[in-house]
């Protein structure tokens, strides 16, 4: 949630459009969602089994495999939306 503020500050000081804007609550919204999605599997496996599980493993490792696809996903798009214009206001 911090790195929202702070992308949404960032945003606010560089004037996005409406469109960037909509991009940006978009991305931030699949993050969250991903997270949250990791957080019900992962609680989901531990009542399903108490004791080591291999599969049950493999399925909490590959829901934060999510996550962090969806996290590079979204610093790929902050990349495309903030660096002309962070390059254009150091001109």
């Amino acid at each position: 949630m911090v790195c929202a503020f702070v992308a949404s500050v960032a945003a606010l000081l560089l004037h996005f459009t409406m469109a960037e804007w909509g991009v940006l609550f978009v991305v931030i919204g699949l993050v969250v969602s991903a997270e949250a999605f990791n957080t019900a599997i992962e609680r989901a496996v531990d009542c399903a089994t108490k004791e080591f599980n291999e599969t049950a493993k493999q399925a909490k490792d590959t829901a934060a495999a999510a996550v962090m696809i969806m996290s590079m996903t979204a610093v790929l798009v902050g990349v495309v939306l903030y660096v002309s214009k962070i390059i254009k206001l150091l001109r």
